[in-house]
């Protein structure tokens, strides 16, 4: 079956107006991207292939399909009686219950120096047809690169941008949101912070991305994509399907390209000029799936509204960013959920490595003190030295408690349960580590299991985490006679 590829070309303006999509327009030759894979996470066990995930403050009801632990942290099971067969599920965002909303950040921040390309599947289905489900990245401090701590409001904003009536803020330090929205609110000027300009109106099933925002200012609405259902045939969603199934599947592509030529996407095929981001979506059609790509391309912002000028390269963009999925139901609602997440550079980087050991060899003592050893490296796989500056970031959690952490050459914060660690750039080599960081802890006086996950980050390579688990016992005591 052949695919057709429908380009739509963002307009390019100084001022922070609507963007409307036009298709058309010639793309120049490019080369296919040869990047290193950055994270891959399928969603369809009864557990994630790491616990380095976060669900922010007024999320709720994020879950696995598969699976029947609800109480495992960081994202329970669905149901207690079990779901999907392990391997056939999908990360739940929302029920089709109203008024909710359901997001998911990744722990672990993305470099953008060599481009990104995120694919997904997703689904929305069995309801009555809203809101829709945003993919967000926003800025970190590269220094202390954490996901954020709150999400934003529900309804058409997608969990992403601010609702002014409502005075609700938006996500913060937002860079782009990129929303498949079936109700249309997404696209409303009603949903635009302070500083936009223009008046937009809903349009259902629609595509449409939101630039760079921060509380009540900003997350403009920089183009959108009108998938027009009653003469294309095409839908985002599936509102009369009760299950999800792979034949209402409808793949997503954001791309980034910071790199200095157009690429091709890896998933969609759509070539991407250098400096645009595009966002791509291969809607059903007529029930059935999709074989065609429809797209947004427009040029990435730079010096984003609120974000501190430190966190940004010399070219005016985040060093980093923090990435997830942001699901909403207002009055109407459905099911949302997504699978098969593969994230990747443009080009070449470099591939991190890290290990991550306790002093009890995962047996801790109540009450007592331990230290854990957390050693980063340029792995044996990856085909570059690094170069750049690197972070490595671990949140422990409440039944350990960092106290101090030091290491040769690393400046090393310890704020609550959080340890971060910098260290200026330097070359290492392929296969080499950096010197070990030695964090201090006290140990809680309860006993019960413990799991922490490390992070070494940097400006270009591809993260690595590690995670250290164990038991915590009780002390035994002696009777000397």
């Amino acid at each position: 079956m052949t695919r057709i590829l429908t380009r739509s070309i963002a307009l390019r303006v100084a001022v922070p107006m609507l963007l409307v999509a036009s298709a058309g327009v010639a793309i120049p030759s490019v080369a296919n991207a040869s990047g290193t894979s950055l994270l891959t996470e399928s969603f369809t066990n009864s557990t994630l292939s790491t616990s380095s995930w976060s669900l922010p403050t007024g999320s709720s009801g994020v879950c696995l399909t598969s699976g029947s632990n609800t109480s495992q942290t960081p994202v329970p099971d669905c149901l207690s009686s079990g779901g999907d067969a392990n391997g056939s599920g999908a990360l739940q965002l929302t029920t089709n219950a109203n008024n909710q909303v359901g997001t998911i950040f990744s722990n672990t921040a993305l470099p953008t120096a060599n481009g990104l390309d995120v694919s997904w599947n997703s689904y929305q289905f069995n309801g009555t047809g809203a809101d829709g489900i945003s993919f967000d990245l926003t800025a970190v401090n590269p220094a202390n690169p954490v996901p954020p701590t709150t999400t934003g409001p529900s309804g058409g904003s997608l969990g992403y941008a601010a609702n002014i009536p409502n005075s609700a803020n938006g996500m913060p330090y937002g860079y782009l949101g990129f929303g498949a929205d079936v109700f249309g609110n997404y696209e409303s000027s009603s949903f635009s912070g302070n500083g936009c300009l223009g008046s937009t109106s809903a349009v259902a099933e629609s595509m449409g991305v939101r630039g760079p925002g921060n509380g009540l200012t900003g997350y403009c609405l920089l183009a959108q994509k009108n998938l027009d259902p009653s003469t294309s045939g095409l839908r985002l969603d599936s509102a009369s399907i009760h299950s999800r199934s792979a034949s209402i599947a409808v793949p997503e592509e954001v791309v980034l390209n910071t790199s200095a030529t157009a690429i091709t996407a890896s998933a969609s095929g759509i070539s991407v000029p250098t400096g645009d981001y595009m966002f791509a979506t291969e809607p059903l059609l007529n029930g059935s799936p999709g074989t065609v790509w429809q797209s947004i391309i427009g040029a990435l912002p730079t010096n984003p509204t609120g974000v501190p000028t430190g966190w940004l390269g010399s070219n005016g963009l985040p060093q980093e960013m923090a990435f997830g999925w942001a699901s909403s139901t207002g009055g109407s609602n459905e099911f949302h959920q997504i699978n098969l997440l593969q994230v990747s550079s443009l080009v070449a980087s470099p591939v991190l490595s890290m290990t991550n050991t306790d002093s009890g060899s995962g047996s801790l003592t109540a009450g007592s003190s331990a230290t854990v050893t957390l050693t980063p490296g340029v792995s044996s796989a990856s085909t570059v030295s690094e170069s750049q500056p690197v972070t490595v970031t671990d949140v422990f959690p409440s039944n350990l408690t960092p106290t101090a952490a030091s290491g040769s050459g690393w400046t090393c914060t310890v704020t609550g349960q959080t340890v971060s660690c910098n260290r200026s750039a330097s070359t290492v080599t392929i296969g080499s580590s950096y010197p070990a960081i030695s964090v201090s802890l006290n140990v809680s006086a309860t006993t019960g299991s413990f799991s922490n996950s490390a992070t070494v980050t940097s400006p270009d390579g591809a993260p690595a985490t590690a995670s250290d688990s164990g038991s915590i016992t009780a002390l035994i005591a002696q009777v000397i006679t």
